[in-house]
């Protein structure tokens, strides 16, 4: 018997979404870890996304711009908050536009300028449970196979003016209601 609840109904807890959501603008003027607010946001995709790693089930929000390239190696989400005619991640000729692990996603960009030393200039995606949907990858290249996507599962993406050896677009890659054109 328990006085605080005579008749043995469980309780919850409560969780707040703000642990589970992490914010990224390149404006921002606060950047304070944990990035849990727009007045405290990360300046950059990879300093949200290494704070995030820790959260099972996390979601990075990135605001308008052009980002650097990112490496998201556990589960997480990764969306833009205007989509991808507003929010870039730009290789700037040097590296993929980002690896992304298994069962992450990534919605919502631009991706461009990613180079790869062997496959994957615009995306290098873990396995085909990593998810890219509502994304434009176009301008990227790699060495060998995919400039654009090597690996993943894509929706509702532009895949265009990619180059590589072999399968200048994608490579080893599920594409659902894709377009692609011009690799």
């Amino acid at each position: 018997f328990n006085a605080s609840n005579p008749v043995g109904v469980s309780t919850t807890m409560t969780v707040q979404v703000s642990e589970l959501v992490y914010y990224v603008s390149q404006g921002s003027t606060n950047p304070v870890a944990p990035y849990n607010s727009w007045f405290t946001a990360a300046t950059n995709i990879q300093d949200a996304a290494d704070t995030a790693l820790a959260v099972p089930g996390a979601l990075v929000i990135v605001s308008n711009g052009i980002n650097s390239p990112a490496r998201v190696t556990k589960p997480l989400t990764l969306r833009s908050v205007n989509g991808p005619a507003l929010t870039v991640i730009d290789g700037t000729n040097g590296s993929p536009c980002v690896y992304l692990a298994s069962t992450s996603i990534l919605a919502g960009f631009t991706l461009t300028n990613g180079v790869a030393g062997w496959s994957g200039g615009g995306v290098i995606c873990e396995s085909t449970n990593s998810a890219v949907t509502n994304c434009v990858i176009s301008g990227n290249s790699a060495y060998c196979t995919g400039g654009g996507v090597a690996g993943g599962t894509l929706k509702n993406c532009l895949i265009t003016g990619n180059s590589a050896g072999h399968g200048g677009g994608a490579v080893s890659a599920t594409l659902l209601n894709c377009t692609i054109t011009g690799n």
